[in-house]
């Protein structure tokens, strides 16, 4: 059995030095960073890119995919990324909280027509902040939507029977679909698809 490549993403913002190099410099002592980075950490493999404003200045893959195996990452190397798409989520969430197109705390019910709790009035109270804090009542129960083939309304559909284990906003209780539910809205909001 092999052990899973632990990947690193990479985002770095241009605007500031990079590795003590001036913004427009070619990135000539990158690659040795990396290198040295992926020991000292010790990854197996991953994969960067290094974007300024709409451009890719830089893409790149290094090591391998699997431990065990020699098949290299590239460019165009897939990886999961599971939990870091909730920074992803709520950091977008928040570009459209300061644009003025979501309030933090304004009714979920109100962008997502039909997302029913089991309690009638949590699901009229939930809100985006509830769902980005973890603090919906329940916590993530795998099978409503780890390994299904369900798309996003299906295994929301399933939530108005989860009954909860703590009050409404008591307790933070490690919760995807909230995620996923923050992350429709934010899409939504947005005119797009969250994927």
């Amino acid at each position: 059995m092999h052990r899973p490549v632990i990947t690193a993403l990479v985002a770095l913002t241009i605007g500031t030095p990079i590795l003590g190099q001036e913004v427009g410099e070619p990135f000539t002592e990158f690659d040795a960073y990396v290198r040295a980075a992926m020991r000292e950490w010790e990854v197996p493999g991953l994969a960067i890119a290094v974007v300024k404003d709409d451009s890719v200045l830089f893409s790149g893959g290094y090591g391998i995919r699997e431990l065990g195996r020699e098949d290299p990452v590239d460019e165009h190397t897939l990886f999961a990324n599971a939990s870091t798409t909730k920074a992803f989520t709520a950091a977008a969430a928040g570009m459209l909280v300061d644009e003025g197109i979501l309030e933090w705390d304004a009714p979920v019910a109100e962008r997502l027509p039909g997302f029913l709790l089991h309690d009638p009035w949590v699901t009229s109270e939930i809100t985006l902040r509830d769902l980005l804090t973890h603090r919906v009542g329940f916590g993530d129960e795998s099978y409503l939507w780890y390994g299904v083939d369900y798309e996003f309304e299906d295994y929301v559909g399933h939530l108005r029977y989860r009954e909860p284990t703590s009050s409404f906003r008591s307790l933070f209780a490690y919760n995807n679909i909230g995620y996923a539910a923050a992350g429709e809205i934010t899409a939504r909001a947005a005119g797009t698809t969250w994927n």
